[in-house]
């Protein structure tokens, strides 16, 4: 090791650096030349974001464990310790004091996982730390993920309420909770005929109503904070505030809930009821969600093609079109207007194809004594020359009405069997 130069005089500062370097090598000999496994974060990445590096609810080693905010979890850390003994089928505190024991033969290794921090606890209290941390930790681990068959489900998987916004445009109805037993009760009705919401009736969310004074999230977080701090109370309130948040994103869900009565505003602007609904959960852990069947209700009736796609578009109709009188007759005008239009297109194609029919009868045609110049005129002596033609060979009998023609320009009717003379000047048309 390369030789400090100090100068002459100055023998305290070498014996500092001395005993600094021999404690160094003391701490390196411990370790058994291993790596440690657990770092402190660099002050340079940390101050990037502090926050996401510091435990939000409980510290586990010692580098946290000093946190004033994080001391209240040291009692629950003790509950979880003798839950997970009281799981033994026999003699429980022999087993703890074997777990005391062995933790504490190797508290030179558990030092040397540690990069700092561990010269401040002596042998005795990093082997009461390791065994109440770690013993924590294997309880809330067995508590999550090693439930009996017939327990009930925790922290079961549930869909994600949409916004009221998106329900509604969805033609979901929001209705107020007249059951006084479970005032807090949320129960969806879905429609029988989804496409025909309006005829048999819309889908239906009954909910609770919520008044929202100055005092509201002061009360709703100190019974969210009673819930999580009490291990055997349900979570009724906590579950209905996560569900508000679902519901809530932003004003206009606030104005959606304001008009169908489900909540009752005292607060200020609906910007600041939003805001208040969306972070009372925030840093909230629930396990046991109250709401989870009538989420995946919700959310199975909007994943339809119904709800998700043409009722939004329906919804946008009726905005536009029938959110006033005056839209509503302006529509009926239109639609009335588009009507005569075609009617009138239709006509005047049917007065075209007629105007195309006419004109293949001969030009010099007349009748008594007028040549022929309306379209009906024309059409109709093309009908009876047609009639003319097929009486040989399928003789038919004229009324009095098809004989009361004068025909100009001498001429016959040929067919194919034999010819037909017709009379000349002013003489009545006739059959012989």
């Amino acid at each position: 090791m390369a030789t400090i130069d100090v100068k002459k005089g100055d023998v305290e500062t070498k014996q500092m650096i001395q005993v600094l370097v021999e404690k160094e090598k003391e701490r390196r000999n411990h370790r058994n030349n291993n790596a440690p496994s657990i770092y402190i974060v660099d002050s340079i990445l940390r101050n990037l974001s502090p926050n996401s590096f510091e435990p939000c609810v409980v510290a586990i080693g010692p580098l946290h464990k000093e946190d004033e905010k994080l001391q209240d979890m040291e009692s629950h850390k003790v509950t979880y310790l003798l839950d997970l003994f009281l799981r033994l089928p026999s003699m429980p505190d022999r087993k703890m004091d074997e777990c005391i024991e062995r933790v504490y033969a190797n508290v030179e290794q558990i030092r040397a996982c540690y990069a700092g921090k561990m010269e401040a606890y002596d042998d005795c209290q990093v082997a009461k730390m390791m065994v109440i941390d770690g013993c924590f930790v294997l309880e809330f681990i067995l508590r999550k993920f090693c439930q009996p068959a017939d327990a009930k489900p925790s922290g079961v998987s549930v869909s994600r309420f949409h916004s009221v916004e998106e329900l509604t445009n969805a033609g979901v109805n929001f209705k107020r909770n007249q059951d006084k037993r479970w005032p807090l009760a949320m129960e969806f009705k879905a429609s029988w005929f989804p496409c025909f919401g309006w005829a048999w009736g819309k889908p239906t969310f009954t909910m609770p109503v919520l008044y929202i004074e100055d005092h509201t999230e002061s009360v709703l977080r100190n019974l969210i904070a009673y819930e999580q701090c009490s291990p055997l109370s349900d979570t009724y309130i906590t579950s209905y505030a996560v569900a508000m948040g679902m519901l809530v994103d932003t004003q206009e869900d606030i104005v959606k809930m304001v008009d169908s009565k489900v909540l009752i505003n005292n607060l200020g602007t609906n910007r600041d009821a939003a805001n208040m609904i969306n972070n009372i959960c925030e840093n909230v852990v629930l396990q046991d969600f109250c709401y989870s069947q009538q989420c995946n209700q919700v959310g199975s009736y909007y994943d339809h093609c119904w709800p998700k796609y043409i009722a939004p578009n329906m919804a946008g109709l009726r905005r536009t079109y029938f959110s006033s009188p005056w839209n509503f007759v302006a529509l009926v005008a239109g639609i009335i207007l588009f009507g005569l239009t075609v009617i009138q297109t239709y006509y005047t194609e049917i007065d075209f194809v007629e105007e195309q029919m006419a004109d293949n009868i001969h030009p010099g045609l007349v009748i008594a004594g007028n040549r022929v110049r309306k379209r009906s005129e024309r059409i109709m002596i093309k009908n009876y020359f047609s009639k003319f033609k097929n009486t040989a060979a399928n003789p038919v009998v004229l009324d009095e009405k098809d004989l009361d023609y004068h025909v100009v320009n001498p001429q016959a009717v040929q067919s194919n069997e034999r010819i037909i003379p017709v009379q000349e000047t002013d003489t009545l048309l006739r059959f012989r």
